[in-house]
């Protein structure tokens, strides 16, 4: 019995053994795989960004509208109306409902 308790002993100690090495491997992989997909980052688009963002604070120009310009644009500008479509799917919606309704059965 003792000999056969060693046996399955060094066996689970193989196994663990086996274990540790493959999560070991595994995090490698992973550490790779990350390590490659900072390096795929283009450094471009940061920089871009960064002028982008400067230039919109420094450079912003009002466009100031005459007395004549203002007025014309009051004149112009058309009331929202409602649209066709969402006319059109509150008619379907109560057809709809209408449908549904069965008349009552005739009594007999």
């Amino acid at each position: 019995r003792s000999e056969e308790n060693n046996e399955t002993h060094k066996n689970k100690e193989k196994k663990q053994e086996e274990r540790k090495t493959k999560n070991i491997k595994k995090t490698y992989k992973r550490k790779n795989v990350l390590k490659k997909k900072e390096q795929k980052v283009p450094t471009t688009n940061n920089k871009q960004q960064t002028t982008n963002n400067h230039n919109e604070k420094t450079s912003r120009t009002v466009i100031k509208k005459t007395k004549k310009q203002r007025e014309q644009s009051h004149k112009t500008k058309k009331k929202p109306q409602p649209k066709e479509k969402e006319k059109e799917k509150e008619g379907g919606k109560k057809t709809q409902r209408q449908k549904l309704k069965l008349p009552p059965p005739p009594p007999p």
